[in-house]
């Protein structure tokens, strides 16, 4: 009984081809919306860097490339006409990881550069800090 329920979970969720659908709509519309519309993020309190490393994305993320990796094995051949198939989900994959990668390891911050000179630190952007002569 159990085995079953489980059996039907999966096809209906990672194992399915309209669940991966679903999740790239929720993918694009939680883009969409922290970009275009700043008002969003505002809401939240939560600046671009924070909003595109929140969870809910982190979520559909792992979701998707769980999604496209199991319907991948499973549903479609290997073979000579479906290379392009193949090619273009681990594409997606590859999209995927290069944004999670990217808002893991980015840090916004300011310095000022005099003409002539290098810096060797910054100051983060959400910190506080004062500042005397």
């Amino acid at each position: 009984m159990i085995a079953q329920i489980l059996h039907f979970i999966y096809r209906k969720t990672l194992g399915s081809v309209m669940f991966g659908i679903m999740l790239m709509v929720l993918v694009a519309l939680y883009v969409a919306l922290g970009s275009g519309l700043p008002r969003v993020r505002e809401y939240f309190e939560m600046d671009e860097l924070q909003f595109f490393s929140a969870w809910p994305l982190k979520v559909l993320m792992v979701l998707l490339v769980s999604n496209l990796i199991i319907v991948t094995l499973t549903r479609i051949p290997f073979t000579p006409p479906r290379y392009g198939v193949w090619m273009i989900h681990g594409g997606i994959v590859t999209l995927i990881y290069g944004l999670s990668w990217y808002y893991s390891f980015k840090v916004e911050g300011d310095v000022r550069i005099f003409k002539g000179q290098s810096v060797a630190h910054y100051y983060l952007k959400g910190e506080r800090a004062l500042y005397m002569r």
